[in-house]
Parts: C-alpha cells; sequence; structure tokens
C-alpha cells in the first residue's frame, strides 16, 4: 500500500500544482482542467465494478472515491468510469476536517486502510484516531430502475465522545453533459440553490439536456427513504448548484443564487455527538430516475417516485414531492399556465394549494414552466397503487394531462406500541419518556432532558408518524411558540419554524385533511403548516386549554380545560362547553379509532389516562401509570395501539336513577366492592330480578352479576358525577337477556363494542314497542323514531315487547358489530328556557307533527305548573320528550302518573300554551309504554324579537346563509366586511316584513371578484335602532 501511494503522489503531484494554480481559471477553461486532471488519474487502480442491471459503481482503493454510472456506460457522476477525482468526501471530528481527496486545502488527506468485495458491496476502510470509518457501495433497485447506496458507518473506537459531522459532493455527469440542469422540489433550479430544515427535498434529478426528455438518461439523487435494509438520512445542508464552487468547500458555503454551468450537488450533515461504542450511521442514495411525458402544443414532464418504501412500520419517504415541468413546444407565448392535481383516495396535499400558476406563468416558446406539490401518503392495510392526476391548462384554453402512480406498500407495524409523554420539570426544562403499552406500562426517558426547551404540545401525525412538537412559552433557546419534530429513537428535538404566537399548549391533526392544529394561550384556536410553522388564527379565545383531540371524522375538535371539557365544530365555527365531569385536571387529549376520547390527568406521583365516551359524557376506563414525573403536559398515542385495559368506568349522576350493568367478568364482585367508590353517597341499588342493595343495611341481590341490570340512586348535588370504576376482563362470550311479555324487561349488552339498536333487536324487531334509555333520556320506537342509535357497555335499557312468552335474547356481538360513528350517536342540545329535573324515570311523548317551529326552539311538558320535561327543536318532526317522572322517596319532582299532560312552546323571547292530539295515550302521564301526539296552533303567533343568527356552514367555501328575525316591518341593511373593517358587499338594503329571513354571501366582493380566505363580519342594521355583528371564516 506505501508503494502504490508513493507512485500515485510522484505522478499527480506537478499536475496538482499545476491545477492549484488554475482554481481561479474562468468557465470556459474548467472542462479543460478537469479533462486534464482526469487523464492523470490513469494510473490509479479501481476496484471491480458492483452493479444491477441498471447501475454499476467503481471505487478507488487508494481514497475510496467512487464512480457511479449505467451497464451501459453512461456518466452519472463525472469521470465514470476510471476516474474518481471531482466528488470527494469530507468528515468533521471534533472541528477538525479529513478530507478523502488530498487535493483539497483546508482538510487533512486520509486513505483507505483496506478494500474488499463483499456480497456485491464496495467495502472501503478508513480509520481517523479513535474513530473507524467504513463506506459501503450497494447496488439496489426493482425491475425497472437501479441506484448506488452511499452508506457510512462511523464508529467512535475511542474512550471519549466525539463531535462527528460529513459533507459529500458529487459531481453530475449525465450521459455526455457535465452542465446537467437539475431539479428539486421547488422545480428546476437553475441557479445556485440552498435547502434545510423541512425545505430538503425528498429527491433530486439531474437531466440529459435542456430539453428535460424523460427518455434520455435522468441522474437521481433519493434523501428519504429505507433501501438495501438502510434508512436514508437526510441531511441538514443541501446545495445544488456550481462544481467549481463546491470544489473547494470544506464546510460551510453561502449559495451564491446565481446560474450555474458545471452542475453538482453538496451534502452537509452537521455534527452530533457519538459516544464511546456508538457507530453513526449516514445514508443516501444516488442512481437512475425515471419520468413520464404528455406530448402535444406543450408537453408535460412529471417526476415523481413510482414507489414508496416502510421505515419503522410508516411509510417512506413520507411526505413526497410531485415535480412537473410545463415545456412549450409551439411558436406562441402559452400565458396563465394553472396546474391542478387530483389525488386517489389514500394520498393527501401536504400544502394548502391544490391548483397553482406554474414559474413562470407566462411560458415563451422553448421555455418551460415548473410547479411542484407536497404529498402525504396514508399507511395502506394491504399493498395499492394509487395515481396522482394533473391537468394544466392555458387562458387560451389550450390543455394538456398526465397521471404518475406509485406503489405504497403495507408497512408491518411495530409490534412494540410506545405512547410518548412530555414531562415538564420546573417551569422550562422538559423530559420526553415513553411508555410501553404493552409491557404493563413499562415509563423509559427518551433522551436527555431538554434544558430550557418548555415543550408543551406533542403529536403524531396519522400518515407519516412523524412526532411533532411545540413550545411555551419560558423557552430560554429564543424559540416560543415554536414548532418542532421529535427523533423517536433518542428524544432530540429538530426546530421547523416559529409559529407566530408565543405559546403552544397542545396540538392535534385533523384525520380529514391532515392539517395540524393548536392552541395558543391568550390567543386562541389556530392552524398550522407542518413544513413550515406558519399559523392562522381561527377562533380567537382566552380560555386556558391544555389539551386537543380532533374526532374520527374530521368536524369536532374537543379540548380540556381542567375538568371541562370543549368542543369546536369545524362547520359553524362554535366553540361551546360540552362537558364538566373530566376526571381530573386534563392536560392531555387522544382520539382512539373507536371513537373515545383517551385524556392524561395532572397527578402529583402518577400519570393516570382514561377513556371516555363524548356522547354519554362518561368517563369508561381508568387506568394508574407510576412514572417518576408528575407533571405531564402532553401524551402522543400510536393509533394502531391496542390498549390492553383493566379498569372500566362509567358515570353515576347524583340526585338520579342510574340503569347501569357490567359487562366484564369482575375480579371483585361483591356489592360492597362494586360500589365502593360512592361511599356513604350510595342509597340503594335495585336489580332487575328485584334484590335491594342497601349499604350497611340490606343484601339480597348477592354479588354483581355480568349482563344484570341495576337501579342506583346516589346523593349529592344534581350536577354531582360520580366516577364508578371495577377491575375486569372482557368475558368469553355475552351474558343473555331475558325479556318478559308485554311488560317492561331490563336489557343490558355485554358485547365489548356499541351495536346499533336495531341490528341488537333484529330477532324480535316486530315484537319490539319501545327501548329507553331512562338514564339520558333517549328512546327508539322501531318506524318511529331513534334517539339512542347505539347499545352501548354499561348501560342498562328497559324494553317493551309484545312477545307471547318468556324470551332469552342471545347476541353474536362480533356478527353484529358495527364501525361506531360517533356522528350518528346522540348530541341533543339541552332546552335553556324550560327547567325541569331529570329524575331517572322516564316516559316517553313523541311529537310526530306541529306548527313550522323555528330551530332552536323550545317545546316544554307540564304538569300543572311544574316543567318535568322539554327539548331543542332541530327544524324536523317527530321529536321525542322523555317525561321525568317525581320521586318522593328522594323529593325529586316531576309528573305523577294519571295526571293530564300540557304542552308549551318558546320561540323568540315568546312563551304560549299550545293543544295536542293525541294518537297513542290519553292525554294522562304513564298511560300505555309511551304516547304519540300531534301539536296544533300556528308558527306565525311566535314571532318575537330582531335577532341576528349565526351563518351556516362555518368555515365555508365559497357560499353561506345568513339567518335574522325582524320583530316588525322595517328597513334592512346586511352588510359583509373584512378584518380591517373595509366593506366588502351589501347583501341587503331595503324594506322587509317582519318574520324570519336569510341572504346567501357566495364570496365575491361588490365588484363580482372573488375575495380570499379569511375572517369576515356581517352587520344588521335596522331602522328600529337593532346593530349586530358576528364573525364568519371563508377558508378555500
Amino acid at each position: 500500500m506505501f508503494t502504490k501511494r508513493l507512485v500515485y503522489f510522484i505522478v499527480i503531484f506537478s499536475v496538482y500544482i499545476f491545477s492549484i494554480q488554475n482554481l481561479g481559471a474562468n468557465a470556459a477553461d474548467y472542462a479543460q482542467i478537469k479533462a486534464e486532471r482526469a487523464d492523470d488519474m490513469s494510473t490509479r487502480t479501481l476496484s471491480p465494478s458492483v452493479g444491477n442491471a441498471f447501475i454499476q459503481a467503481f471505487a478507488d482503493d487508494v481514497d475510496g472515491q467512487f464512480l457511479i454510472g449505467t451497464q451501459n456506460g453512461e456518466e452519472l457522476l463525472y469521470g465514470f468510469p476510471s476516474s474518481p477525482w471531482t466528488s470527494h468526501t469530507i468528515f468533521r471530528i471534533d472541528d477538525q476536517f479529513y478530507c478523502n481527496n488530498d487535493r483539497l486545502s483546508g482538510a487533512t488527506a486520509i486513505f483507505a486502510d483496506n478494500q474488499a468485495i463483499e456480497d456485491n458491496n464496495i467495502v472501503t476502510a478508513f480509520h481517523i484516531g479513535g474513530v473507524e470509518i467504513v463506506q459501503r457501495l450497494t447496488p439496489v433497485g426493482t425491475s425497472d430502475w437501479g441506484a448506488i447506496l452511499i452508506h457510512y458507518e462511523i464508529t467512535n473506537t475511542d474512550n471519549a465522545p466525539h463531535d462527528i459531522g460529513m459533507l459529500l459532493e458529487l459531481d453530475t455527469m449525465i450521459g455526455s453533459n457535465d452542465a446537467a440542469p437539475l431539479l428539486t422540489n421547488s422545480g428546476l433550479t437553475l441557479v445556485e440553490t440552498g435547502f434545510s430544515g423541512y425545505n430538503i427535498p425528498s429527491f433530486w434529478q439531474a437531466f440529459h439536456d435542456d430539453n428535460y426528455d424523460p427518455n434520455q438518461l435522468i441522474g437521481q439523487g433519493t434523501i428519504e427513504g429505507y433501501y438495501g435494509g438502510v434508512h436514508l438520512t437526510p441531511p441538514d445542508f443541501l446545495v445544488v448548484g456550481q462544481w467549481r464552487d463546491f470544489y473547494r468547500v470544506v464546510w460551510d458555503y453561502t449559495p451564491d443564487g446565481e446560474p450555474y454551468g458545471d452542475s453538482a450537488v453538496l451534502y452537509r450533515w452537521e455534527p452530533k455527538i457519538v459516544d464511546p461504542g456508538e457507530t453513526l450511521h449516514i445514508a443516501t442514495l444516488y442512481g437512475v430516475g425515471t419520468a413520464a411525458i404528455s406530448s402535444g402544443q406543450f408537453d408535460l414532464i412529471v417526476s415523481a417516485p413510482s414507489e414508496l418504501g416502510c421505515v419503522g412500520g410508516q411509510v417512506s419517504p413520507n411526505p413526497f414531492e410531485i415535480n412537473l415541468i410545463v415545456r412549450n413546444s409551439s411558436p406562441e407565448t402559452l400565458n396563465n399556465a394553472t396546474a391542478s392535481i387530483t389525488l386517489d383516495s389514500g394520498l393527501f396535499l401536504n400544502e394548502d394549494t391544490q391548483s397553482k400558476l406554474t414559474s413562470p406563468a407566462n411560458i415563451p416558446p422553448g421555455e418551460v414552466g415548473v410547479a411542484s406539490w407536497s404529498i402525504l401518503a396514508a399507511n395502506p392495510n394491504e399493498d395499492v397503487t394509487l395515481t396522482s392526476s394533473i391537468h394544466v391548462e392555458m387562458s387560451s384554453g389550450a390543455s394538456n394531462s398526465i397521471a404518475t402512480d406509485v406503489f405504497i406498500p403495507a408497512c408491518e407495524r411495530n409490534t412494540q406500541c410506545y405512547a410518548y409523554a412530555i414531562h415538564d420539570e420546573g417551569a422550562s426544562d422538559t423530559q420526553i419518556f415513553t411508555i410501553d403499552i404493552n409491557n404493563d406500562y413499562e415509563v423509559s426517558p427518551l433522551g436527555e432532558m431538554h434544558e430550557g426547551y418548555d415543550i408543551e404540545g406533542m403529536e403524531i401525525h396519522p400518515a407519516t408518524g412523524k412526532i411533532f412538537a411545540s413550545a411555551g412559552s419560558h423557552n430560554v433557546h429564543g424559540t416560543d411558540g415554536y414548532l418542532f419534530t421529535i427523533d423517536p429513537e433518542n428524544g432530540e428535538l429538530e426546530p421547523i419554524g416559529y409559529t407566530g404566537f408565543n405559546e403552544i399548549t397542545a396540538l392535534s391533526f385533523s384525520l380529514a385533511d391532515n392539517t395540524l392544529w393548536g392552541w395558543s394561550e391568550g390567543a386562541g384556536l389556530i392552524r398550522i403548516n407542518t413544513i413550515t410553522a406558519e399559523s392562522e388564527l381561527l377562533f380567537p379565545s382566552d380560555i386556558n386549554i391544555e389539551g386537543l383531540a380532533w374526532n374520527n371524522e374530521g368536524n369536532k375538535l374537543y379540548a380540556s380545560s381542567e375538568s371541562h371539557l370543549y368542543v369546536y365544530d369545524s362547520v359553524t365555527g362554535d366553540f361551546e362547553v360540552h362537558a364538566n365531569n373530566l376526571p381530573g385536571s386534563t392536560e392531555a387529549l387522544e382520539m382512539r379509532r373507536d371513537g373515545y376520547l383517551m385524556g392524561s390527568i395532572h397527578q402529583s406521583a402518577q400519570l393516570s389516562i382514561f377513556a371516555y365516551d363524548v356522547e354519554t359524557m362518561t368517563v369508561l376506563v381508568e387506568e394508574d401509570i407510576t412514572t417518576p414525573y408528575n407533571d405531564i403536559e402532553s401524551i402522543a398515542w400510536p393509533d394502531w395501539c391496542e390498549w390492553d385495559i383493566h379498569t372500566r368506568c362509567m358515570n353515576i349522576y347524583a340526585n338520579r336513577y342510574n340503569y347501569v350493568t357490567f359487562g366484564w367478568e369482575l375480579a371483585l364482585p361483591s356489592m360492597e366492592d362494586v360500589f365502593a367508590s360512592l361511599g356513604n353517597d350510595l342509597q340503594v341499588v335495585v336489580s332487575n330480578n328485584g334484590g335491594t342493595y342497601i349499604p350497611g343495611t340490606i343484601n339480597t341481590i348477592g354479588n354483581a352479576i355480568p349482563g344484570h341490570v341495576y337501579q342506583v340512586f346516589a346523593a349529592g348535588s344534581e350536577s354531582q358525577v360520580y366516577n364508578l370504576c371495577v377491575i375486569g376482563e372482557e368475558m368469553t362470550s355475552p351474558a343473555a337477556s331475558v325479556l318478559n311479555p308485554n311488560q317492561w324487561s331490563w336489557v343490558a349488552s355485554t358485547c365489548p363494542n356499541p351495536i346499533l339498536v336495531q341490528d341488537y333487536f333484529a330477532d324480535i324487531l316486530d315484537q319490539l314497542v319501545i327501548v329507553s334509555d331512562d338514564t339520558h333520556g333517549f328512546v327508539y320506537i322501531p318506524g318511529l323514531i331513534n334517539t339512542i342509535n347505539y347499545m352501548l357497555p354499561n348501560v342498562g335499557y328497559k324494553v317493551y315487547t309484545t312477545l307471547n312468552d318468556i324470551a332469552s335474547l342471545e347476541i353474536d356481538c362480533s356478527a353484529r358489530a358495527t364501525v361506531f360513528d360517533i356522528s350518528e350517536s346522540n348530541h341533543t342540545p339541552q332546552p335553556e328556557y324550560f327547567d325541569f329535573t331529570a329524575t331517572g324515570q322516564s316516559y316517553t311523548i313523541v311529537i310526530q307533527d306541529g306548527p313550522d317551529l323555528e330551530s332552536g326552539s323550545e317545546i316544554g311538558l307540564f304538569d300543572g305548573d311544574i316543567c318535568v320535561g322539554a327539548v331543542v327543536t332541530q327544524g324536523d318532526f317527530p321529536l321525542a320528550i322523555p317525561a321525568w317522572k317525581a320521586s318522593p322517596d328522594h323529593n325529586l319532582p316531576g309528573y305523577v302518573a294519571g295526571q293530564p299532560i300540557a304542552f308549551k312552546v318558546r320561540q323568540n323571547s315568546r312563551t304560549i300554551d299550545v293543544k295536542a292530539e293525541f294518537e297513542l295515550g290519553d292525554s294522562f302521564f304513564g298511560s300505555g309504554p309511551f304516547a304519540k301526539v300531534s301539536l296544533l296552533g300556528e308558527s306565525s303567533l311566535l314571532h318575537g324579537e330582531t335577532t341576528l343568527q349565526q351563518n351556516y356552514p362555518n368555515p365555508f367555501n365559497p357560499s353561506s346563509t345568513i339567518g335574522f328575525n325582524l320583530s316588525t316591518d322595517q328597513h334592512v341593511t346586511l352588510k359583509v366586511y373584512n378584518a380591517a373593517g373595509q366593506l366588502i358587499t351589501t347583501l341587503v338594503n331595503e324594506c322587509l316584513s317582519s318574520g324570519r329571513h336569510e341572504a346567501v354571501w357566495n364570496s365575491v366582493n361588490n365588484q363580482g371578484e372573488n375575495v380570499g380566505s379569511g375572517v369576515y363580519f356581517y352587520r344588521l342594521q335596522t331602522s328600529d335602532g337593532v346593530d349586530e355583528m358576528r364573525k364568519m371564516v371563508l377558508m378555500k
């Protein structure tokens, strides 16, 4: 080896001196200089080639410099196949630089210890002090492409840590073209351009000529993915530009933004601390690229990955880019070139713009315009090939279309399911830790403490699996309100950018479109761009929200503050209280795929997590996890992980009867153990077979039996809700229910998941009269009304049938299982005017018809002067109203059986008595299983005060309806303003009659022009002095 190096030095030394003196030569001389130097490399010894059907590589056995080209001899790197001197690698170790090209001033030359061919890999080994470096060149590919995996294994064999980074310079040569034009996610990059952070493309391409002909050779550098059993390592900095500038770069470099001729690409991986015995892996891919073309008056050329891979159970690269070139083949300039992309289901835009003008928008003859999209792929359950279709149209009407397919594998999920959580150590220090979900909730720190970062929000991207995090306002690094990513292997934070808001306390992804939403303390609800971190405020609020979670449909966003649960409706734009009974100070929320919320509670010495039914407002499950961390700011739960739960919970409402059941094999089935958490407030439990349990007095029930229904009454304030939790395991088979003929029976579902009520009773549907959920006031009457929707675990129901004999109802849970759609479950708005007490014992009155009432009006039921039930109208009949029965034993007001039923209607600040015509029942409470009536009267009697109503839908695109009510005939103006207070358009300016009116705004101004997305205000002014304004959001 020494003799070889000596010969090498003698041969090239004079050429090297001459060349260094000429580094300042002009561009015209550079090709000659490179050619002369290449001739002098003929004395080098190159390894045998490695490759596949498309690609091959050689490496110099002196210093490991390598060459890449095609199997038919075309160049992809300059000098192929014999002169590997213009591309090089630099290693930065503790601020010292070492290069495998000894001509580079400012870096110490390194030479290979040895080189070998191992399993079609060229393996070159170096050592620099206590650091060992292995360079592997590995051919990879498929049936239609090939590339070389360039992989460095850098191992610290020393006794002390080292700070290690790397720079790689590739001198592109595509066929015979040393000035190959380069394409990135910014389109054609014809001037020297740098990329960093989230701007780094997932791939780049070098074309054979300025026609960008996809039928000619294309070189492609792939930056993200998993190839040859190795994860590619995106660089921290990437520059495309001029080789004569890159050749002299040791480390720092600022792109000059000038056009380049001799093209090259520069990669830089910033230094990382490598502890003794650890190995740093750096890998990238370079080889043959592909593109598609659609010819016409103008040609469309599309570059995109033909297939994705799997990394850590997730599709990769994800997101990926689709790059478009529009080449004008006509003799005329093409104006306003607009490109639109349409994606198959399973692909999502990772940006806001589906349609965009090319750059430039006006394309002269023979020139090109470019456009690019960032695309996300969902993780499929099975292998799929999905299509992205692009349509380009000019202002002249000329158009062309092209499509590109991508193969997406079904990635095998990691069998280890880790939840990720954030611990706030004091005011600003952050420890990220993992919870092994299926290993007794084992807790482990993920990396070191992040001192002074104040990370508060965290969420896992539903498509990519990347972990995002947000900073609060106590960050001492100048990154208050920043968006970060978290490395799932070591917990390292990678900043994306500033959101524009100084404290982001919570994050949540919408499954509808994979957009990231956050809560800024003191500002409100924001939507965050995951690429740039730029954000927009969508709902101003000063509520201190700690947790956020979108539902699975992407139309409701739940938010927690202390024990309060709020909900944001993306259609109406409303943000309101949903419940006040979360089981503690809830600092994190996640939505499970079964439709239940998962939350975590701040505790002093443990982490308490729970599952919560947002429809019944019930805590279903609660688990305590012992951790060394006592302040949990956020938790992120992978959606594919199952939760092996043991503690099951349900709500018990104080001062009313509750019908409950236990759908599990109870570990402690005694009545004392089951109801121990209610303490002295438990007054009585009655079972469906007539047994009674009064604590300390009597127990004729015995033990609690799965599937039996129990009527529970606990004392307390009217708004108090108890959390009744038991320990149990899932039943091996469901319990059967006994139905008595022509009388009420108590029934429960012991299936683990909700079942549609009509499916549950499918075998007896013809004999089923009514199913009543007396705890919550819901009902199912076949063919008439259904407010129950689902038979839920934990809930007991009253059932009335016309069966001739006693029957046993047995259910096949798996055969009748359904996807639980929370949007179909009951969410009835509560009356605000009529006041009544829900006692847990009800008699259902169905109103099948009545006057034309405005949505939001209230109908009340009365026994004399006592309101015993009410409902808020939604614009349609039938309506079901539970009339609540009095309970003298517990001093609860309500109806008395046999008393006459009376009705009142409240609308527009007026209340009137209305008469009813009974079809079933005899106008007295308690007559028959239920009553069915029609209300009589004219809705015109209910006109009230002048009011301006919230537009719907809100947010909207492109039109929304604005409703208002007038108390008298009068002159009205309805105007729309932007956020700056400028008048956009006038919708109404005329005299109108009393009553309800509507106006539609189609997002255009007074000049008929479309307006952009944003917050707008509409203002109602009337001649009787009313002046009201409301906000609406246009979201394109």
